[in-house]
């Protein structure tokens, strides 16, 4: 419980510094009913209900946080079978590899991951790279297959 009070309180010191409001739950509910109201795309008529904030700000709190569509929580089973069928179709192979279920399978469902720990030889060849190409990480995970 300390760690999440810490994290509350410095996340709220960081929005005073930087002069942005502080999210409420009247702000909330009152962002609900000005979207029912409006409707999604029409952010510069709900920010007018808000003086301390933008329609942008309106927009990403909607988005981000408050749309009842938006998933948030683990990958469940199903949707993991999903994307796994995708590669098979050979559909994922033209997704953006910044999409999300592109991300999943390349980061934890490809069985060619390799998620034990390092190797030492892993840990020689990662300092090796480093000290040749620095921070440049993706050009050293290049050099490490699987991983």
């Amino acid at each position: 419980m300390l760690v999440i009070a810490l994290f509350v309180l410095k996340a709220s010191l960081f929005l005073v510094k930087h002069n942005l409001p502080i999210a409420s739950a009247n702000h909330d509910e009152r962002l609900r009913v000005l979207v029912g109201t409006y409707g999604e795309g029409q952010w510069e008529k709900v920010a007018s209900h808000f003086p301390d904030r933008s329609d942008v700000m309106c927009q990403q709190r909607w988005y981000k946080v408050l749309n009842p569509e938006l998933v948030k929580g683990p990958w469940t089973k199903e949707e993991d079978e999903k994307v796994i069928e995708l590669v098979k179709n050979m559909v994922l192979k033209k997704m953006d590899s910044d999409c999300k279920i592109s991300g999943r399978w390349h980061n934890h469902l490809n069985p060619s991951i390799k998620k034990t720990a390092w190797t030492l030889e892993e840990e020689r060849l990662i300092c090796h790279f480093h000290e040749m190409w620095g921070n440049q990480w993706s050009k050293i995970a290049k050099e490490l297959p699987g991983r």
